[in-house]
């Protein structure tokens, strides 16, 4: 064999066959750094999201999440926990996949500095979302949410995209919006 079929062979043998992207797939669990602004103020912490398939259209979801705010003189946590049910409305291979689904929600503020204080709300959430393959590698998320906490409800714009680089591992992006800030978030993503 001539040499540069060997380099050839070799180099091709290191690239990753073709990942498939999978809308469809809702079994994963998957790890997020997050960044953002709370009120003009920054914050920053992780989460973890995770789904299971209960059949052909329900999954189970489940997730958590911590903020540090540590900015101006101001300095808070912000815990956030959720558990839910989700419906595949619809699944087409052009248009991707429509869901949606409803959890139970709880967040928790804690004020360290200045003063001391604590808010501990419980309550609900809808929300519904599409994924749609844009390549053989990349899914692209959008997401609309919407929380009442009782005194407080808030709507959530997302959008995401989810490149995977194996058939069980992806990377993920995602950007929300709330009324009084953002969050980014940066992370990997498992599936089962």
């Amino acid at each position: 064999m001539k040499p540069m079929y060997k380099a050839l062979f070799g180099l091709a043998a290191l690239i990753p066959g073709t990942v498939m992207a999978e809308a469809s797939n809702f079994n994963f669990i998957e790890a997020k750094y997050l960044t953002g602004e709370v009120a003009d103020l920054d914050a920053d912490g992780w989460a973890v999201q995770g789904n299971v398939e209960l059949g052909s259209n329900f999954f189970l979801t489940a997730g958590a999440s911590t903020q540090d705010l540590d900015d101006g003189g101001v300095r808070a946590d912000f815990e956030h926990q959720n558990i839910g049910l989700g419906y595949v409305f619809y699944e087409d291979s052009v248009l991707g996949v429509l869901f949606g689904k409803f959890s139970l929600v709880n967040a928790e503020t804690k004020l360290r500095r200045p003063g001391r204080g604590r808010s501990d709300d419980d309550g609900w959430a809808i929300g519904v979302g599409s994924r749609i393959d844009l390549t053989n590698q990349t899914e692209l998320r959008f997401g609309l949410d919407y929380a009442d906490y009782g005194r407080n409800d808030s709507f959530v714009p997302s959008v995401g995209v989810v490149h995977s680089f194996t058939p069980q591992f992806a990377g993920v992006a995602e950007l929300s919006r709330e009324e009084d800030g953002h969050t980014i978030g940066l992370g990997l993503r498992f599936y089962f």
